[in-house]
């Protein structure tokens, strides 16, 4: 899913979000970590999904997740 952030129009730091979606979002969360990464915490969406956010370096909004 691609998504065109509203905050765009206003110059917001974040211009989009870009959902994937993975078999295992615990072990690409945990991947991302051990890397150095900083992805944000792990959550269950009230849309059922287990999910968490992580920037870009042009601070694009990546979300992952996964069906619960």
């Amino acid at each position: 899913m691609l998504e065109k952030s509203a905050a765009m129009d206003t110059g917001a730091q974040v211009p989009s979000r870009l959902y994937l979606y993975t078999d295992d979002v615990r072990q690409l969360h945990h991947y991302l970590q051990a890397r150095g990464y900083a992805p944000g915490a792990l959550g269950v969406a009230d849309y059922g999904m287990e999910e968490f956010d992580i920037l870009d370096p042009e601070g694009h909004r990546l979300s992952i997740g996964e069906k619960t």
